[in-house]
């Protein structure tokens, strides 16, 4: 059996019999909303919409399946039809109603298929209200707009016009008045003060060609004033360019809106300045700096240190972006500044996006130190084991045998690769933090590479491999860092080894132009497939795996970032089962032809 619920007053329920709808449907009648609090399980609701005007909340709460809800009204225009199917109501019944066949028809399945295609079309209408005191006039306007299928409110009173300007959003107001009144000039005023309406354009039409009267229309923000009697023509033409207005200004409206909350609720702080970096808009995350404002001149006002000379660099040249890091109250901030072009390609705008790095500056200090304390106790003890190893080796605790050698010469090359490891580990954290730097002294190039090669002679040794250096160069004493481009040179000669088959060559051979050191490291190894060359140079990127070999991967990374603080190249060669050519240029500098400045004494890795 099916259940109704009848939402109404005393007056509509009086006659009703007890047993109506038996055995079909049961009917139940409600007052309040504490009756239909207590009422489960219904299949219809009746709501009298004249009586009760928050029936939306009705449907919103108790919609939740396949409940019907029908509408009593007595107000039977096109827009309050519509808007009563918009809300959610399945059918709607006029006033007068008879009740019983009402509830009849309602149980009937057969019924149930309501036509409401209207109502799909309703949100996209354009709303109208019409305030006009005169009803032929109100006529009239309903015939010349009538092509439009606009959704029409019409208030003849004034009170009621300024009650329903506060109450619902309209797309165009229409004030139609003989002779414009005080009251009439008060509903004007009342749309700009209105917080629903204030941005809804609205036009005059009246038969008073007074001056005053026009020029107070304009001063109310009118779109436009229109004298009786019009050419329809025209009323319709003006009344089409209103909206078109009005839609380029909801766009525009709700495009800044968008872009007011991105930089509202944003993680990083957006700032957008003209093309001579004054303020346009800006969000309070870090800075609060305001409109107008130069931003450079808020930097220095705060004592904020920024790189200026760079950033003068960066606004006359081709430059995208640039990057910078200040400090301000105790915090780190991370700072790009991005250049935005017009379509005929003028620079318009700089975006400066301020972004809070506190917290992963704090957490990359920590793990610096913890990779500094780690490696640093790592090496003392690989040290002395080194030194002890080598001790028994030499035979100051007694002499070995054969095997015993072997075991304690693999030991020691154990030793040397972790030592190796470390200093990578620990030069790879120094890149991360930008606190690495070269002090480039002048040395012996000839040594170096003498040096490099005793540290990994272990390596070579113990594959039975070859190593020959060819040495095609009239300079050895030039500038740069020995400890790292030793760093370089260990590197490379111990991937030759690694990579390299038992009883294999390597080859070392230095050669020179005019003003560049060639080195080239050759192995008759593995070689590189043509798709891993590409990336052999990226951070932990390995093909040790591939060998069944053992390696972290930043050996060649490191070797990579230290050739280019030096202002070098280092490049690779190779074929797949050919072997390879590691190549690294770096730029010949000797004391007497040296032209340094004191930003090349001291390069600082990037």
């Amino acid at each position: 059996m099916k259940q109704i619920i009848l939402y109404t007053n005393n007056n509509l329920t009086d006659n009703l019999p007890k047993d109506i709808g038996e055995p079909y449907y049961r009917v139940k009648i409600a007052k309040s909303h504490e009756h239909l609090e207590n009422i489960k399980n219904a299949d219809y609701y009746l709501i009298d919409t004249d009586l009760f005007e928050d029936y939306q909340n009705i449907i919103d709460k108790y919609k939740k399946n396949k409940e019907k809800f029908w509408a009593i009204t007595s107000d039977t225009s096109k827009n309050n039809i519509l808007k009563l199917y918009t809300s959610g109501f399945d059918n709607v019944i006029p006033r007068p109603l008879s009740l019983i066949s009402t509830l009849d028809t309602m149980a009937n399945p057969e019924n149930d298929d309501i036509e409401k295609d209207d109502a799909l079309n309703y949100q996209s209408l354009k709303k109208v209200l019409i305030i006009d005191d005169n009803r032929l006039n109100i006529e009239l306007l309903i015939q010349v707009l009538d092509e439009f299928d606009y959704l029409y409110t019409i208030r003849t009173n004034t009170f009621e016009a300024i009650e329903e300007i506060q109450k619902d959003n309209y797309d165009l107001i229409i004030i139609d008045s003989t002779t414009p009144t005080k009251s009439i000039f008060e509903a004007a005023e009342c749309i700009n003060k209105s917080l629903t309406n204030q941005n809804t354009p609205f036009i005059f039409i009246s038969s008073s060609p007074e001056t005053k009267n026009i020029i107070k229309s304009y001063e109310l923000g009118s779109y436009s004033y229109i004298e009786k009697p019009y050419n329809i023509e025209i009323l319709k033409a003006q009344i089409r360019n209103v909206l078109k207005v009005k839609e380029l200004q909801d766009n525009l409206f709700r495009e800044n809106k968008l872009l007011e909350n991105m930089i509202k609720y944003s993680t990083k702080q957006p700032i957008i300045t003209n093309s001579n970096f004054i303020v346009l808009t800006a969000g309070i995350q870090y800075l609060p700096i305001g409109r107008g404002d130069y931003f450079f001149n808020y930097l220095k006002e705060n004592n904020i240190n920024y790189p200026e000379e760079k950033i003068i660099d960066f606004s006359n040249n081709d430059s995208k972006n640039i990057n910078f890091v200040f400090e301000f109250l105790g915090k780190f901030f991370d700072t790009q500044i991005t250049k935005i072009y017009s379509k005929n390609g003028n620079l318009e705008h700089y975006l400066i996006m301020v972004d809070d790095i506190t917290n992963a500056r704090i957490i990359e200090e920590q793990k610096e130190t913890f990779i500094a304390t780690l490696t640093h106790d790592l090496k003392s003890p690989i040290r002395a084991e080194q030194s002890i190893l080598s001790q028994m080796l030499e035979g100051k605790f007694g002499e070995l045998n054969v095997l015993q050698k072997e075991i304690l010469s693999e030991m020691l090359n154990s030793r040397e690769y972790m030592k190796r490891m470390i200093d990578n580990i620990l030069t790879r954290y120094k890149f991360s933090s930008d606190k690495f730097e070269i002090v480039p002294e002048e040395n012996s190039y000839k040594a170096t590479i003498d040096e490099s090669i005793k540290e990994v002679m272990y390596l070579i040794t113990t594959k039975n491999q070859q190593i020959r250096v060819s040495y095609n160069a009239c300079s050895d004493y030039i500038l740069y860092d020995k400890t790292e481009i030793k760093r370089v040179l260990v590197n490379l000669i111990a991937n030759a080894s690694e990579y390299t088959p038992p009883k294999g060559k390597i080859f070392v051979c230095v050669e020179e132009t005019e003003n560049k050191i060639i080195t080239k490291i050759i192995d008759t190894g593995y070689g590189i497939a043509e798709k891993d060359i590409t990336r052999i140079f990226d951070k932990n990127v390995t093909l040790a795996k591939k060998y069944r070999k053992v390696g972290s991967g930043l050996g060649l990374y490191i070797s990579k970032s230290i050739i280019e603080a030096h202002k070098g190249k280092l490049l690779v060669q190779s074929k797949l089962n050919e072997g390879s050519t590691f190549i690294f240029i770096l730029p010949k500098i000797t004391q007497q032809n040296s032209n340094l400045t004191e930003q090349t004494n001291k390069l600082l890795l990037s």
